[in-house]
């Protein structure tokens, strides 16, 4: 770096604005029109717009800065974004000017059925209990219309299973170089506990100094039975698991189970 590293403590406020500002700009090229059009499109139509209306309600939950919503926006369907982050949220507001964007913590949805489709990419992997998953679950359960749809992901234990269990032997999951910000992804598993450990360490030149961030993310791994049956539990029906790689075609080595599933309709008798 030919800039001098800023050495001074930032709040835990600041950190995390120094997370989303450079988050931001990542996901800006991973939901860049040309992957969407690529990649996201036709695996968002297959697993789940297909089910859906057209110009249906949509929950994005866990939204970040709003690149996937600003292209549902603009295919024609109505979203609403929940996010923990006020800094993402203001990002999403930019990116996204179409769509609402609501600051809240999953477990605090309060939705009579409104929507055709939920869907959250990576957000449920933070929920620390099979009963804080359930409390989830539900909540999404009853925010859906009938026939809704609910798509979501969650690391597969098999995978993670080869990460270090200490930050000395971490696994470096991700390293991206750019002109104005370097990001670096350590993480580790605890098999025993079966919590993951997602080590962030940011650097972000901003006025020719470059900044530097660190946090960690924490993450339970559920079994894919222990899902399912969840799933269940709540009343989800025509419930259909993927493999990122395996079965949907992604290139590489990908971690993930994406879980379909339906909220049936009630007949009255």
């Amino acid at each position: 770096m030919s800039s001098s590293t800023h050495q001074e403590q930032y709040s835990h406020q600041e950190q995390y604005n120094i997370l989303a500002r450079v988050l931001n700009k990542m996901y800006q090229v991973e939901y860049s029109k040309e992957n969407w059009e690529l990649l996201y499109k036709p695996l968002m139509h297959n697993l789940f717009l297909q089910y859906i209306p057209e110009k249906a309600r949509i929950l994005d939950l866990g939204c970040g800065s709003g690149q996937l919503a600003n292209h549902l926006i603009k295919s024609g369907y109505q979203v609403t974004g929940i996010d923990i982050s006020d800094q993402f949220l203001v990002y999403a507001r930019q990116n996204a000017p179409g769509g609402e964007f609501i600051q809240g913590d999953l477990r605090d949805i309060e939705y009579s059925p409104t929507f055709n489709g939920i869907f959250s990419k990576g957000a449920l992997m933070v929920m620390m209990s099979l009963e804080k998953l359930e409390d989830v679950l539900s909540i999404v359960y009853g925010a859906l219309l009938d026939n809704g749809i609910f798509l979501f992901d969650v690391r597969r234990e098999e995978t993670v299973k080869s990460w270090g269990t200490s930050l000395a032997d971490a696994e470096i999951k991700t390293l991206t170089i750019e002109d104005d910000y370097i990001w670096i992804c350590r993480s580790t598993y605890d098999p025993e506990k079966k919590i993951m450990h997602n080590f962030f360490t940011v650097f972000e030149l901003v006025n020719e100094q470059w900044l530097r961030a660190d946090t960690n993310f924490q993450g339970k791994v559920f079994s894919t039975e222990e899902i399912k049956t969840s799933l269940e539990k709540v009343g989800f029906t025509k419930i259909e698991i993927y493999q990122e790689g395996k079965d949907l075609g992604f290139d590489g080595v990908m971690d993930r189970s994406i879980f379909v599933c339906r909220k049936p309709a009630i007949v009255s008798v």
